[in-house]
């Protein structure tokens, strides 16, 4: 169940366009779609954008208090909780349209470090991690965002990951 939101963050309002924090979904989304084998997040670049001062660290609280909210659900009798796969977006570059160029600032070089960021929240929460910088490359388009190519390169170098965390 695909459920992206352009420009979702991991727990922060954003004062332009509501509806995107994620902390504030993800229980009814839990709720909806149980039981759950897998849950996989790949947020973080939005949490960057904030107030133009966003850093990798701020994501990867953020990113915890998702995987804090969904080891709490309560569950049904005899429902296991979900696996958790975090992705790290890949990294953003800067965008040949003038217009995203002053959105981004210093997001681009804090963008290169949510995998580290990251790591600790595998460490700490005992979830996965995939770094999707090794697999896919955002479009200079924008700067930000996958173009279809990548969606499916990001797609096929995810699904060992994802076979053997299922154990398929």
């Amino acid at each position: 169940i695909e459920n992206g939101v352009s420009g979702r963050t991991t727990v922060l309002d954003d004062p332009f366009g509501p509806g995107r924090n994620g902390a504030a979904h993800l229980p009814m989304m839990l709720s909806a779609h149980a039981p759950l084998d897998l849950l996989v997040f790949m947020l973080g670049i939005n949490d960057l954008n904030y107030s133009n001062g966003g850093r990798a660290f701020e994501a990867m609280q953020g990113m915890t208090r998702l995987v804090e909210i969904v080891k709490s659900h309560p569950l049904e009798p005899g429902m296991a909780a979900p696996q958790i796969l975090i992705v790290a977006p890949p990294h953003l570059c800067a965008p040949d349209d003038p217009d995203y160029e002053g959105y981004f600032g210093h997001t681009i070089e804090e963008s290169h470090k949510l995998a580290l960021s990251y790591m600790r929240v595998e460490d700490e929460q005992g979830c996965h991690l995939f770094d999707a910088a090794g697999a896919a490359e955002v479009s200079r388009s924008d700067g930000c965002h996958l173009d279809a190519e990548n969606t499916r390169a990001l797609g096929r170098a995810l699904a060992p990951d994802i076979r053997k965390i299922l154990e398929l």
